[in-house]
């Protein structure tokens, strides 16, 4: 299509009409939520990651409850993805997506590397989604470095968890 850049096509070209971007349904994301952090911050173990701006958000399924809670306000799919920029080293840590404090991913992180993870979360009203430190303490570099998605990308369904 005209205008496009890195995109990837399969088949005849001439036939194309519309892109999608892998695993958005058809019908869009129910709802998004998007924050990030702008100050050095420390975390110790059983920390949450903080997030200091105002969000960005689209529907009203999720909602920012304070600087380091987010909570759903729909039953469905939900998929967190994250990106955390580390100052110092921080062998063996982690940041594990918690949904009502239960852990769902441990991820490792590398010395001064952004830690960047994804997960898919079932949860119903009300539940709550924190980024919460394990390990060791973390600290996170200067300026923009610490990012949120939180995207609803399922529209309805009755969960059980």
């Amino acid at each position: 299509m005209a205008g496009e850049s890195n995109a990837i096509r399969i088949g005849d070209p001439s036939i194309h009409t519309k892109s999608f971007v892998a695993g958005i349904p058809a019908s869009g994301l129910a709802a998004i939520l998007f924050e990030y952090n702008s100050r050095i911050i420390v975390l110790g173990v059983g920390g949450a990651v903080a997030f200091n701006q105002a969000p960005l958000i689209v529907g009203t399924a999720i909602s920012k409850t304070n600087d380091t809670t987010f909570t759903v306000n729909a039953n469905g799919v939900y998929r967190v993805s994250h990106t955390l920029r580390t100052a110092l080293l921080s062998l063996l840590g982690s940041v594990p997506v918690q949904v009502n404090g239960g852990r769902w991913l441990v991820p490792l992180v590398l010395t001064g590397v952004p830690l960047s993870d994804q997960v898919t979360v079932p949860a119903n009203a009300g539940d709550t989604l924190q980024l919460v430190v394990s390990a060791v303490a973390l600290t996170l570099a200067a300026a923009d470095n610490a990012t949120i998605n939180i995207d609803k990308i399922q529209r309805t369904r009755l969960l059980h968890h």
